[in-house]
């Protein structure tokens, strides 16, 4: 599945506390076995992406973000 965390320059129209939620997953991102991630549910479609998903559904933008395992 992918889960896309947008750059500061596209969350200029979402709240205040929507856009700290934003930069907080962002920051905390990384790679780890097993993790817990939070987002709204988007329908894409499958245009060659890597890591899609067989529905095309995808995290974005991610609200959260924690590393279950290392």
């Amino acid at each position: 599945m992918i889960a896309e965390t947008p750059s500061s320059l596209c969350t200029v129209g979402a709240t205040a506390y929507r856009r700290k939620q934003m930069n907080d997953a962002g920051k905390a991102a990384r790679v780890c076995s097993r993790a817990r991630v939070v987002g709204v549910a988007f329908f894409d479609y499958n245009h060659g992406q890597m890591g899609v998903a067989p529905n095309a559904i995808e995290l974005h933008p991610v609200l959260g973000f924690a590393c279950l395992a290392a």
